[in-house]
């Protein structure tokens, strides 16, 4: 790392080039996804996106290394706290939610991964985790593959993904997807009610439930985050095992279309765990015209278990 770069604490006048330097980062996985800086300052104190584990954060820092008054590189780190009301899996862990920097500042961006690892360990963290948090974004989290030179910092330094939360991203456009001229089944009927996160669209069957599709048709945060407007995010698609393979799931997301536009929605962004893809979650998608975008890797750890370099 040259002599004229610094990893420090973020300071005010550093927000602006940080904002710049997480929306490309954003860009190269999901076109447009963007920050405002605001958004950006307001989220690096408190995640309200994560209203389960964000009150268990005791201790956040981000930092930034500097070099000729360029932000060139970033992470942000999250302690949890250690008391019985924080969930056992989170206490006393600290996690380098994300890591960004530009490709050219490899050696820079090591630096500030190994700052933010001392960092961790001064704050008495019983295992570090990293790059496993979200950027403040729905459904963009930990490395996705559309950033190798971030991957390849993580690996140097000894670490790999868990393969078993590895997730694949999928998104196109709706407009010009149409609702089926009629059910799939005969007697089958659509509902459209109320659920806790998101409009939940249910196939409904002799008075059973036999499908359902839960889609929110705004991303953006109440309006904060209007690069992302125009964007539907599904939460949930589910069709009863004695069903499948009959149309039920395409019916479902079709007959969700007509809704989803009254909303401003054209567009649809849809995150698959690795499971799901492989019983064949993308390939139903795709069917549907949405594209593969990326493949996240959402934590990464040890190999073998063993201490990183």
């Amino acid at each position: 790392m040259s002599s004229t770069t610094e990893v420090v604490a973020l300071a005010p006048d550093h927000l602006d080039q940080l904002t710049d330097l997480l929306n490309a980062h954003l860009d190269a996985v999901v076109p447009g996804f963007a920050l405002p800086a605001a958004y950006l300052a307001d989220r690096l104190t408190r995640d309200p996106g994560e209203a389960i584990v964000d009150p268990w954060v005791v201790r956040r820092r981000t930092l930034v290394a500097v070099e000729r008054d360029r932000v060139v590189a970033a992470a942000h780190l999250l302690r949890y706290g250690a008391t019985p009301d924080v969930g056992p899996a989170f206490r006393n862990v600290g996690e380098i939610a994300w890591l960004v920097a530009w490709p050219s500042a490899r050696e820079v961006a090591e630096a500030v991964l190994a700052a933010g690892l001392r960092r961790l360990a001064d704050w008495g963290v019983e295992a570090p985790w990293l790059c496993t948090g979200s950027m403040f974004v729905p459904s963009v989290s930990g490395i996705p593959e559309t950033w190798p030179h971030i991957a390849a910092i993580l690996r140097g330094a000894g670490y790999v993904p868990d393969a078993e939360r590895e997730e694949i991203l999928y998104a196109g456009r709706i407009d010009d997807l149409e609702p089926p001229p009629k059910p799939p089944i005969d007697g089958l009927a659509l509902a459209r009610r109320m659920c806790d996160f998101a409009p939940r669209f249910a196939a409904e069957l002799a008075g059973e439930t036999i499908g359902l599709f839960d889609v929110g048709s705004d991303v953006t945060d109440g309006g904060a985050l209007p690069a992302l407007a125009g964007w539907a995010d599904p939460w949930n698609l589910w069709v009863d095992e004695r069903y499948r393979s009959q149309g039920v799931g395409s019916w479902l997301v079709r007959s969700a279309v007509p809704y989803l536009r009254l909303g401003g929605c054209d567009r649809m962004l849809v995150t698959v765990a690795v499971d799901g893809d492989r019983a064949g979650a993308g390939r139903f998608y795709e069917r549907l015209g949405l594209v593969r975008l990326a493949r996240l890797d959402r934590a990464w750890g040890t190999a073998g278990g063993s201490e990183p370099t």
